[in-house]
């Protein structure tokens, strides 16, 4: 079907001068003669007409012609209608639409899922606007002219297996009473510190504080964010219908699999997620009539769907009901991302265009009781296969060289999240009875799931982090973030981990520079979910450069690019060939509209990614934000795997520093080009140029002969710079170079007043 815009045009433009003029006149119209031709493929069914005239406003009812002559009815017959005097709308539509049409009419049965495949009229009057809607065509007639209009319908036999949604973590509305808590993004940006989300919370019983409802399942909380819209509009476009053939499953995802709710209706009180879906999967096939469903199930929906299918089997092992099941970014054995959101938070990819609006410490705050922050932590199945997770550094009172590395073990590692963080010791517990061995490695194929898995690849993913304890003369403990390691993955979910799945290699998928959260509506993405479930053939596209979205390959998935690590005070910018900005703008919020780049921040420490496997160029920036000093390491990473790191350290900072990243070409080494102020001389800074000043600043005593007093001042004998802090207080001075060294002078004379004598 194919619509003429320019005739639609003069038609819009025609309405809004005639419209108004007659909205509440009653016009006579011509008497004009319509033939409508209706051919019917498949199987007998009744049509209905309906006809409505918009030029008379008191007509308050449609005419319907609904008693059609045998020719109508035929599978493959034709037919006429005759129509006269203000026939100026009308529209086909399906018997079943029209209940009361069905009393007395019991060789035409009602006949689902009609589809007409074509609507054309012609005129005898050649300057005629036909303007196709829903079923339907409206025309402006003169007087006595002829209109044939054709409607072709074919009758599609219910073949369709219902489609079940599943969303993952945040992918469902909560409300407090009529007031959206989750996702406002509105209010994310109004309100500072986003405490009006306080409500999510739970308390250490893993009780929620509030009473919360659930709304849909999140389709675009914002402009240009897409979180399930896309997906289910490229089902309806398969023909599948909301309610009938395609259903969500909404649930309150703070619950995770391993949380428990009140239920009055179970005979212990409670129930969890994996009971509403079985519940949801029984209603659909109820009113379906099916005997399985499909389903998409994304990040942590995996989870609930793998715990449905594990409790629901006995030797029947049809007894889960699940044909078809689609996974996409399921966190199987965890995600080390989930340690930064319960120890400082996380803003969940939560954007406005390329800036996240959502506090990462109000988000730290409801996570700290809330199950499913738990059940998504890295499980011990997880480290045995991967690796450690968190590396730490106790240097004491010495300095990081004085040190040992620790990669903790998970026994250690449980200890670090209750005893060292004092986080909730029975949501951990939960979480570890649900990571069992039996259920990481579970095989839904043993229960008789046509299982298929598309998992994010090439988005630098949290993997490692190392944490740095020390302890300053008064013996308080201080702890600082070092080196983050960044792996392929989604962003959130490392490829470790969705791949921990029992499935046959054929049935394994890899979206490309995949962003966690918006997967399933991600261009390729969703298109390959549909090919899946539906047997389509849609293009999954490719990116700029004209690489594939979606790959078989798992050899596409390695990263290759360059890593930052900066440690304060220094802020550092990246901006691509193409003027995309990867950092912190000027509210302290990130920033990313570079596609495959990363910005993660531990405490006051930032850790960048940028891509170069397509020939990508970048202008980097450095701004100081304070006194002291700071380090920069450059890493060169092929492959996943990082071939080469420069070290930039303990370089001299003031908050007017100003610089850029010269990355190596290959021949030479990464510079830094400095201005520690803006009257400063520009310095090439090569790595490993400075070393770790740890030595206190020189004292220089004089004599002011004019004040008749003693002078101190103070030379930094790494930097050669006489930039010292002196402070004076009490019967003590003291001096502090740029490292933040300092020498300290005790005087016991207060007033420190020479009296000179001739």
């Amino acid at each position: 079907m194919k619509f003429n815009f320019t005739k639609i045009s003069i038609f819009i433009i025609l309405s809004l001068f005639i419209f108004p003029a007659f909205s509440s006149a009653y016009i006579i119209a011509p008497d004009i003669h319509v033939n409508i031709n209706i051919n019917s493929q498949g199987k007998n069914a009744l049509f209905n007409f309906t006809v409505e005239d918009y030029w008379n406003s008191e007509l308050t009812e449609s005419q319907d012609f609904s008693k059609m002559t045998e020719d109508f009815v035929a599978s493959t017959g034709f037919g006429r209608i005759y129509f006269e005097n203000n026939s100026y709308l009308f529209k086909l539509k399906n018997a079943q639409d029209v209940e009361a049409y069905q009393e007395g009419m019991p060789d035409y049965p009602i006949i689902p899922n009609f589809k007409f495949d074509n609507i054309f009229c012609t005129s005898t009057n050649p300057n005629d606007i036909f303007l196709i809607q829903e079923n339907g065509v409206m025309f402006f007639p003169i007087k006595d002219e002829v209109i044939d209009c054709y409607f072709s319908r074919s009758v599609q036999v219910q073949t369709k297996t219902p489609v079940l949604i599943v969303p993952g973590i945040m992918g469902t509305e909560i409300f407090k009473d009529l007031n959206l808590l989750w996702p406002n993004v509105g209010r994310m940006i109004t309100d500072i510190g986003d405490e009006f989300m306080d409500p999510l919370q739970f308390d250490e019983s893993l009780n929620p504080i509030s009473n919360l409802t659930r709304g849909n399942i999140i389709g675009s909380p914002a402009i240009n964010q897409h979180f399930y819209d896309l997906l289910v509009q490229e089902f309806i476009i398969q023909g599948y219908v909301e309610g009938k053939t395609l259903f969500t499953f909404p649930y309150d995802w703070r619950y995770g699999v391993s949380g428990k709710f009140a239920d009055p209706s179970t005979s212990s009180g409670q129930a969890t997620n994996v009971d509403l879906l079985k519940s949801k999967i029984d209603q659909i096939l109820a009113q379906t009539g099916a005997t399985k469903v499909d389903v998409v199930a994304h990040s942590n929906g995996g989870l609930i769907v793998k715990k449905y299918v594990m409790d629901n089997f006995t030797a029947d092992t049809t007894t889960h009901k699940i044909n078809k099941a689609v996974f996409v970014g399921v966190p199987n054995t965890g995600a080390p991302k989930a340690i930064k959101a319960l120890l400082q938070g996380d803003d969940y990819g939560v954007k406005i265009g390329p800036v996240g609006v959502l506090s990462e410490k109000e988000m730290k705050k409801i996570s700290e009781n809330m199950p499913v922050a738990y059940d998504l932590l890295p499980s011990e199945n997880y480290r045995h296969f991967v690796g450690g997770f968190i590396t730490q550094i106790d240097i004491g009172y010495g300095s990081i060289e004085d040190g040992k590395e620790t990669d903790l073990n998970y026994q250690e590692f449980e200890n670090y999240m209750i005893n060292e963080k004092g986080l909730n010791q029975q949501a951990f517990d939960n979480s570890q009875n649900l990571h069992t061995q039996a259920f990481d490695d579970f095989d839904l194929r043993t229960r008789g799931v046509n299982l298929y898995a598309i998992d994010g690849c090439k988005t630098p993913t949290m993997a490692n982090f190392l944490e740095i304890k020390s302890k300053n003369i008064l013996g308080q403990e201080s702890i600082k973030f070092g080196k983050l390691d960044l792996k392929t993955g989604d962003g959130t979910v490392p490829i470790q981990s969705s791949t921990n799945l029992p499935i046959d290699q054929d049935k394994k998928f890899y979206a490309i520079n995949s962003d966690h959260g918006k997967m399933p509506s991600q261009n390729g993405v969703r298109q390959q979910i549909v090919n899946t479930i539906v047997g389509s053939n849609l293009d999954t596209g490719r990116d700029f450069w004209g690489n594939d979205l979606i790959t078989q390959d798992v050899d596409d998935c390695q990263l290759n690019g360059v890593g930052f690590s900066v440690f304060s005070p220094v802020d550092i910018f990246v901006t691509d060939q193409n003027g995309n900005r990867l950092g912190l703008n000027e509210n302290g919020d990130i920033i990313n509209e570079i596609v495959g780049a990363d910005f993660e921040m531990m405490g006051e420490h930032k850790f960048l990614f940028v891509p170069t496997d397509s020939g990508q160029t970048y202008t980097t920036t450095l701004t100081g934000t304070g006194t002291g000093t700071y380090t920069i390491n450059v890493e060169n990473i092929e492959n996943s795997l990082t071939t080469q790191t420069e070290t930039f350290s303990n370089l001299p900072v003031t908050a007017s520093l100003t610089g850029t990243v010269n990355l190596s070409d290959g021949a030479s080494p990464t510079t830094l080009t400095i201005k520690e102020t803006p009257s400063s001389q520009a310095v090439v800074v090569n790595p490993g140029d400075y070393t770790q000043d740890t030595i206190a600043p020189e004292v220089i005593i004089e004599f002011d002969p004019v004040k008749k007093d003693l002078k101190f001042t103070g030379k930094d004998n790494i930097s050669q710079s006489n930039e010292i802090t002196i402070t004076d207080k009490d019967d003590t001075i003291t001096l502090t170079d740029k490292a933040g060294n300092t020498t300290e002078i005790k005087l016991k004379d207060k007033n420190r007043k020479i009296t000179m004598k001739a």
